[in-house]
Formats: structure tokens, sequence, C-alpha cells
């Protein structure tokens, strides 16, 4: 008869069942390490321990919910947690950070020849992206050093960045978009003036909205066109009118 040794107290093990967004964890002192995939509209977590074992995995939306949902799940699993996501930067990072998380980020490309190394996939799984980025946390950490945590005054320049940078990507999209417009059914302002995004190539195309009511300007109307024109504020000297008459 044989007789099983029984497992010492206070062993740092923990048990977990992972089906899905449904899991139940024995939370322990063990080494955890977080995975975040981050989307365009959802983020997705992974959590493993130091053998690789899946303890946790949560799809977090881009939400007033979100943030909170995250906190929580960090709450269950411990504090100063290695968290490894595919952003340097962010409101996702500094939330992190603020929360005493140590962010590893990793560059796009160098996550998906990480991914390679477990399976090749033909379409995105945002589950299994998650996991590689927690177990190759797990795996590679102790070369790494965490995202040095920004002063408050470079945090708010950075949003400031990021603000602008948002809107200057719109502003390209709806330039071509209206070019695109222009070109295919009122070419004539963009070959009258010299860019569509000057209020007044604007203007004109309030004014005279389509070829017909551009094939209508004679001189006197032109004339009075670029005088209302060249009394705006924003018009010094009218240089860009005096160069177009």
């Amino acid at each position: 008869m044989s007789v099983q040794p029984r497992r010492p107290r206070g062993d740092r093990t923990r048990r977990a069942r992972c089906m899905g967004n449904s899991n139940t964890i024995d939370l322990s002192v063990e080494e955890v390490f977080i995975g975040i995939d981050w989307g365009a509209s959802h983020n997705q977590l992974c959590a493993v321990n130091a053998t690789g074992a899946r303890l946790r995995q949560v799809r977090v939306g881009h939400d007033v919910a979100g943030p909170y949902q995250l906190d929580a799940e960090f709450a269950r699993l411990g504090t100063g947690l290695p968290i490894r996501v595919e952003r340097a930067e962010g409101l996702l990072v500094e939330r992190l950070q603020a929360g005493g998380h140590r962010v590893f980020p990793v560059n796009p490309r160098i996550a998906v020849r990480a991914r390679e190394r477990y399976r090749v996939a033909s379409s995105k799984d945002d589950v299994f992206d998650a996991f590689t980025l927690a177990d190759t946390l797990r795996h590679e950490h102790a070369h790494w050093r965490p995202l040095p945590v920004a002063s408050p005054a470079l945090a708010e320049r950075r949003a400031v960045s990021r603000d602008r940078d948002r809107l200057l990507e719109l502003q390209q999209r709806v330039e071509a978009q209206l070019h695109a417009i222009l070109d295919t059914y009122h070419p004539a302002p963009a070959q009258l003036l010299s860019s569509i995004d000057r209020d007044i190539t604007l203007a004109f195309i309030a004014d005279y909205p389509t070829p017909q009511a551009a094939a209508r300007i004679g001189a006197q109307r032109m004339a009075a066109f670029c005088r209302r024109q060249l009394s705006r504020p924003e018009f010094s000297g009218g240089s860009e009118l005096t160069r177009r008459r």
C-alpha cells in the first residue's frame, strides 16, 4: 500500500479553470503574468501563472465601464503586476501605470513573430494573441525593463499630442474625400484655388456648389467674391487672392 505525500501547507499553487470568459481562481502568492491584446473596439486580457496555466481570460470593452472592469480584474490577481501590451503610450498604458503595475510594451511586429512560435494562424484570434503576450512575458520578463512612468507634465503633453494627431488624421481623411468628390463632379474649385483646405476654397464651394452655378460667374461677380474674402480678418492683405486675380 502506497501513501501519497500530503501537499505542505503554504504551497504556492493556483488552481484555475478557464473556459471562454468564465473562470474560477484559487488565488495564492504565485507569480502572475498578464497580456493585453489591444483592439479598436475592445481589449482582450489573459493572465497566466509561472507554469503557463491560464488563470483568467476576459474581454473588456472600450466603454465607460471598461477601465473599472480592468481594475476589478487586477484586484483579483494581485498588485504591481507585470503586463505586456502592444502599446507604449495611451490612456490604457497610463491607467495601468497609475495602478502601480509594470508595463512591458512590445512592437506589434515582434509580437506577430512571437505568436508564430506557438502556431501559424490564418486569421486574428484576440484570445490567443493575449495568451501569447502573457506567456512570452513569463519566459522573457527577466531580460526586459518596464516602461518608465512619465511625469504628470509629460503625460499631459503626450495626451495633447495624441489629440492633435487624431485631428490631423481626421482632417486629412475629410480633405481626401472632398478632393475626390470635387474631381468627379466639380473640378473648378481645386483648379482655381491653391488648396481645398483653405477657407476661401470652402467659401467658393458654398457660394457656387455646382458646375452650373460656377459657369454663371462673370468678372463683376468674381470681383465681389474676392472683395468679400479680402475683407475677412484671416486674410492679411489678401495675398492669395491677389495672386489668383
